[in-house]
């Protein structure tokens, strides 16, 4: 079995408006969903994964204190590229690394065993969400979609990658974690030309793949999920009923 190694990303961030009323000192990870702290669902889902080898969670001292049962402890330092190299050095010896969100309660033990089971063997794997799928579950959520010849889609909170490459590309890295949630600015990775292409001719998720190997000089694949829970966060207080909602079935 190829031993992955799950990255909690769960740093303090400054926030505007509703969100900074309601995330404890800038930590969405900390948010009480449904009596218990955000976090504590991701590190819960992650461990009850057969897949999973070790949770590492980045995270400050007081969100740390709200998850005891992950593996091992990052302290965050508020440097977010800094913060993800931290939590990739802490994971030696995995021969993959999965980077989650500390705000993504939805993201099932079961959603991430398929992504783990079926992503192809490369250097990075980025996991979108039919349009189709999101809608049946979260018809009312409001989701950014890029349109390709296979269907439209939106990007999940997760990142699947090799450790080697994140430490040889730190920046590269950096860029691809803060594209993943928006496809949109996945595809400005490529630069102006092939973006443009890309965005008026709609090419298929397969030559997008290729497109973005080819500019970024690495072996990238796209697997589409049919988990819409993989794309949720808490990004806004509707989100905190919607994943309340969910989680009380």
């Amino acid at each position: 079995m190829i031993s992955t190694n799950a990255i909690v990303m769960a740093a303090a961030s400054t926030h505007d408006g509703d969100m900074a009323a309601i995330a404890p000192g800038g930590s969405k990870a900390r948010i009480p969903i449904n009596g218990r702290p955000a976090i504590s669902y991701v590190i819960d889902n992650l461990q009850a994964c057969d897949l999973i080898s070790n949770v590492t969670l980045v995270c400050d001292k007081a969100t740390s204190e709200l998850a005891p049962n992950a593996d091992t402890y990052v302290e965050a330092n508020g440097d977010g590229a800094g913060d993800i190299l931290a939590g990739v050095r802490a994971t030696d010896g995995a021969e993959r690394c999965l980077v989650i969100s500390g705000d993504m309660p939805l993201a099932s033990s079961e959603a991430i065993a398929d992504f783990l089971t079926h992503a192809p063997k490369c250097d990075v794997i980025y996991p979108v969400v039919e349009r189709n799928d999101v809608e049946e579950f979260f018809p009312d959520r409001n989701v950014h979609y890029v349109g390709t010849s296979d269907g439209h889609f939106t990007g999940s909170g997760i990142l699947l990658f090799r450790p080697e490459v994140a430490l040889s590309r730190e920046n590269l890295l950096t860029a691809l974690l803060n594209a993943r949630r928006n496809p949109a600015s996945l595809v400005g990775l490529l630069g102006p030309a092939l973006a443009f292409k890309m965005l008026v001719s709609r090419l298929s998720v397969r030559d997008f793949e290729g497109h973005l190997s080819t500019a970024l000089g690495l072996n990238c694949r796209v697997f589409v999920s049919h988990y819409p829970e993989l794309i949720v966060s808490i990004d806004s207080p509707e989100d905190i009923r919607l994943i309340e909602d969910e989680l009380n079935g």
